[in-house]
Formats: structure tokens, C-alpha cells, sequence
């Protein structure tokens, strides 16, 4: 029944019917309950339930602005450090979470970026290489 509970959220999240807010404060604390499931030992984990919630991150992050998205990856940083024996659903909540960020379509400044450079001019300036 929680991972229906879970999917749903999801659902709607990604359907935009849930405001930031209410996926701050309401959605990401009820799946970081099921990524930790602190009061289950190791042989009552729950995975099911537990990638239920990565999904739901991953659905859900597309909502909120990137200093959100930041915060709760730097929050599942900081709980890999507490070695609680569930790092692998931490590891893959913060990766789902980056993955489905929008980040905006730009394109990547080359290598000669780091020179202040753009292009050589000619084929001849294309052969001179300066020290650094």
C-alpha cells in the first residue's frame, strides 16, 4: 500500500499538479522515510518500497528550482556518510535526482575556453602552440 501511495505522488508530480512546496515538504520527507526505512532491520528492507521512492525523486525534481535539487542531493551526501547500511539507495535517489533535473539545453565551452581563445584565425596560427 506505501508504494502506491508513493507512485501516485509521483504521478502527480509529474502530471504538475503538486506546487514545490508541497513537494519539499510533503513528498521528499515521506520518500527519504522509505529510502531509510530506519525502524525495519536489514531482512524486513523493504526494496520494493524503497525504489518506489527513488522514482518518486526522480519524478518530482523536475518541479523545483536547481538550489532545491541541490539541497536534497547535498542532503543524501550527507546520510551516505552516517554508513547505515543503505548506501546504495541513497547513491541511486541522488543520481535519479540529477538525472532528471531539467538542466537548461547550453551548449558546453570547449577545451580552448581555458586559453581565452575561440578559434584560430588561420591555419597558419592553427600550428603555433604558446607555453603556458
Amino acid at each position: 500500500r506505501r508504494g502506491r501511495g508513493l507512485g501516485t505522488l509521483a504521478r502527480l508530480s509529474s502530471a504538475g499538479e503538486l506546487t514545490s512546496n508541497t513537494i519539499t515538504h510533503f513528498v521528499w520527507p515521506i520518500c527519504l522515510q522509505a529510502l531509510l526505512q530506519r525502524s525495519t532491520t536489514s531482512t524486513t528492507f523493504d526494496s520494493n518500497y524503497a525504489d518506489v521512492a527513488v522514482k518518486c525523486i526522480g519524478e518530482s525534481i523536475r518541479r523545483v528550482s536547481w538550489s532545491t535539487c541541490l539541497q536534497i542531493v547535498r542532503y543524501l551526501a550527507t546520510l551516505l556518510s552516517r554508513k547505515e547500511g543503505n548506501e546504495r539507495w541513497l547513491i541511486r535517489a541522488a543520481c535519479e535526482a540529477l538525472a532528471h533535473y531539467p538542466f537548461p539545453a547550453t551548449e558546453l565551452p570547449g577545451p580552448e575556453a581555458l586559453h581565452g581563445e575561440s578559434k584560430p584565425r588561420n591555419e597558419k596560427d592553427a600550428d603555433i602552440v604558446e607555453p603556458f
